[in-house]
């Protein structure tokens, strides 16, 4: 890179108060103190963005795993899209908001002595200890000193902060736990003394496994101890070339419940080769914070997990509806809607079969002034053309054959509120006639009657076809055309917007939990990855109806690779 960047930290009245110089190739940022940039604070991942310097220019590239997302100049960045950067374009990330600026400046006085985390356990010193901004301590060459402790407990303490749920939680925690004492192994009993996870520092198998009798004994411990692998090496072969540290996951001596037999817990094992240094009395005190810090939260979370699934519940039984994803395709999409939303205005929702036009339709007719009143759906395609005008107009008591009573149409039932003609494309031409002079005179003549009724209706249409190619055809009128897309909404297919794929999946999979009395089940990052690299011919629906199959044939709270491809092939077998 022949042009060296810097990105300047901006306090609230716009003023640099630190400079992070980036390297050539990959820059990550992320509350992780393991990033080039370790920006600390509880609304950013722990790896939420990366900066790419090469010699044609800067680019930021919003990471999958981020949650809130990036901004540059004040617009949300799509996801994982390589974003160019020009000289002072300005990043927000989090509270953290940055600047990019040429070459490498100095850090101004006023914010020398505050002290910013960078990978690996280290701390850039203040300027007026002597120490250029490049300068770093490293702890982990070090004994477990207060700075270092203080890292460890911050990373792990903005995991409380996160809407996780519990077994996201403890997955990220033993990570946190890996990088904070850098032990080779990190073991999660079950409260049977059972493997329940665990990390590798290199991600292989790991080297250690306890025996049941051992597993008892470190269950029976009421506070985190440091075991030397020389103590115990008689009861178990290849044990004593490590080091171990306990961790239990119990309540505190005299708040547990009575009833809670206390032998029944969960407990954590960190393993450390004989031949590093033994576990401190530091390491044994951060530890016993953690745990204690652990049982708090996961009781939390499974609280507030709850109360999500009990306020997901009521949601649907009110009928609220909503336009899921945070993508840039769903955030237009949304937005042309709530335009729509603020008048009566006529809307043509276009889009692929199975995109979600009816979801559409609804989200507007709830977001506006109508959504006391009835919104009426009807399925052009799905109604025989013979019945179609009786079905929209309604007609009187011997119009024809078998009408031996009054019947209200589509049209009136929907007084006030929103009538919804899906497939208007597949409409008989004749009707097409008639819906065109309930526009034009907003009233309605039943079948069989001479009485006009008039109607207070809005109208929206959804189409998957081209009704352009149509009217030059002659299969549709071209005035009704014009009447009815005065404002057109096009819905994205899922392909062009796959990055909420994950939001999605995990929705219908939670729904679909809940009606059939389940219990809460996710899918894997890795299954997660396999769907998004799917083409989704048959869109959202394709993807609910994924997200029920797995469902149902799952075996534990999480669904795998395996079973999400297994069930993409059914469907191809079909």
């Amino acid at each position: 890179m022949t042009q060296i960047w810097s990105l300047a930290r901006l306090g609230e009245d716009g003023r640099a108060l630190q400079y992070y110089t980036l390297t050539d190739g990959e820059n990550t940022l992320g509350r992780a103190t393991t990033n080039s940039i370790a920006l600390p604070d509880s609304t950013i991942s722990h790896n939420h963005a990366l900066v790419v310097c090469q010699p044609e220019g800067v680019s930021v590239l919003d990471l999958p795993s981020s949650k809130n997302g990036v901004r540059v100049n004040g617009k949300r960045a799509p996801k994982n899209v390589p974003q160019t950067l020009q000289k002072g374009d300005r990043i927000k990330i989090g509270v953290f908001e940055l600047e990019l600026v040429p070459g490498k400046p100095v850090t101004p006085p006023a914010s020398a002595a505050s002290t910013t985390a960078i990978p690996g356990n280290t701390t850039r010193l203040p300027k007026d200890a002597g120490a250029s901004l490049d300068q770093t301590i490293d702890f982990n060459s070090q004994p477990m000193g207060e700075s270092r402790k203080f890292f460890a407990l911050q990373d792990f303490c903005s995991l409380l902060t996160e809407n996780n749920d519990p077994a996201e939680f403890r997955r990220k925690s033993l990570r946190t736990l890996l990088h904070a004492f850098s032990p080779c192994e990190v073991h999660l009993y079950t409260p049977d003394r059972r493997l329940g996870e665990v990390l590798t520092e290199n991600g292989e198998k790991p080297m250690v496994r306890i025996a049941n009798y051992l597993a008892e004994k470190f269950q029976s411990h009421q506070h985190v101890v440091s075991i030397p692998g020389s103590d115990i090496a008689r009861h178990q072969k290849n044990v004593g070339d490590f080091n171990y540290l306990v961790g239990p996951l119990r309540p505190a001596i005299g708040v547990q419940e009575p009833q809670v037999d206390d032998r029944c817990s969960e407990f954590l094992l960190l393993v450390r080769e004989a031949g590093c240094a033994e576990f401190s009395r530091d390491e044994k005190s951060l530890l016993q914070t953690m745990c204690e810090l652990w049982l708090k939260a996961d009781a939390h979370l499974t609280k507030v997990q709850a109360i999500q699934r009990e306020n997901g519940i009521l949601k649907q039984k009110a009928g609220a509806g909503g336009l899921i994803g945070g993508s840039q395709a769903m955030e237009t999409l949304r937005q042309e809607a709530l335009i729509a939303a603020k008048t009566n205005i006529t809307v043509l929702i276009k889009g692929e079969t199975g995109s979600g036009k009816e979801v559409v339709a609804r989200f507007i007719h709830e977001s506006s002034q109508r959504k006391d009143a009835p919104l009426i759906s009807v399925n052009c395609a799905a109604i025989p053309g013979i019945l179609i005008e009786s079905t929209l107009f309604g007609h009187v008591k011997g119009a024809f054959t078998g009408a031996d009573k009054d019947q209200k149409g589509k049209f009136e039932l929907a007084h006030g509120g929103t009538l919804f003609l899906d497939e208007i494309g597949d409409m008989p031409p004749e009707v097409q006639t008639k819906v065109l002079r309930v526009l034009e005179n907003r009233t309605i003549d039943p079948v069989g009657s001479t009485k006009p009724i008039p109607v207070n209706v809005r109208i929206m249409s959804a189409t998957h076809r081209d009704l352009q190619d149509m009217v030059a055809k002659g299969g549709f009128r071209e005035d009704l055309l014009a009447r009815i897309a005065i404002m057109p909404i096009f819905v994205p297919p899922l392909r062009e917007h796959a990055e909420d794929i994950d939001e999605l999946a995990q929705m219908f999979l939670s729904r679909f939990c809940e009606e059939n009395g389940m219990p809460e089940i996710r899918f894997s990052a890795e299954a997660l990855a396999a769907m998004r690299e799917h083409s989704w011919p048959h869109n959202v629906r394709e993807l609910r109806g994924l997200a029920q199959r797995c469902a149902a044939a799952a075996s534990s709270a999480l669904i795998d690779e395996a079973l999400v491809k297994r069930k993409l092939a059914d469907v191809r077998r079909v």
